[in-house]
């Protein structure tokens, strides 16, 4: 009994992955930024769908998440999508001792994140190099991002050059429905 609750408190902390967790889920080409992503333990930057070219990765999350966490259970006024990631620590990753090699490599890196919101039409689109994460607070961070429809991401130049096969891939992705709720809120 001790060990199960163990594991529950890891996995409500995210220090564990249940198996078969959703996430991450990679696409693209094995980069050396692929491995630094595959290092982390718990990140924005693997929480999601995940293409990496050469020195780009662009993150894709789509809302509601998985664990269910809709914007009807966020209070007034609460900011309910935020386009920032926070930096890579020591206790982010599996082997803290190659947070040196982790970060260089993040550093020279270029970060495409692009949320879609819970009405499966619109999308937040940002773009981060590795050093604003590192040297950015998140609402600096969050104050370049561009709120549009999902259809206009392929008009922006935050966009990376993606191949056609994964161009059609995101443009699905972006456009399956939102998960339907799964527990019933009691707020209405």
């Amino acid at each position: 009994m001790r060990s199960v609750i163990a594991v529950l408190i890891s996995m409500m902390c995210g220090l564990v992955r249940p198996a078969g967790a959703a996430f991450p889920e990679f696409h693209g080409q094995e980069t050396e930024l692929r491995w630094a992503l595959r290092q982390l333990k718990f990140s924005r930057l693997r929480d999601g769908y995940v293409w990496t070219m050469g020195s780009v990765a662009m993150v894709i999350q789509l809302y509601p998440a998985p664990m269910d966490w809709r914007e009807e259970d966020h209070s007034p006024g609460f900011p309910i999508h935020t386009a920032s990631i926070g930096p890579v620590r020591a206790r982010h990753l599996y082997d803290p001792s190659m947070l040196k090699r982790v970060e260089t490599i993040l550093r020279k890196s270029d970060i495409v994140l692009l949320l879609r919101e819970q009405d499966g039409k619109s999308c937040i689109l940002n773009g981060l190099s590795g050093q604003r994460i590192f040297e950015q607070g998140g609402r600096e961070q969050d104050a370049t991002a561009v709120h549009l429809a999902c259809d206009d991401v392929w008009t922006r130049p935050e966009m990376p050059d993606v191949s056609e096969g994964d161009r059609v891939s995101i443009s699905e992705l972006l456009r399956t429905p939102p998960a339907p709720p799964k527990f019933i809120r009691r707020r209405q």
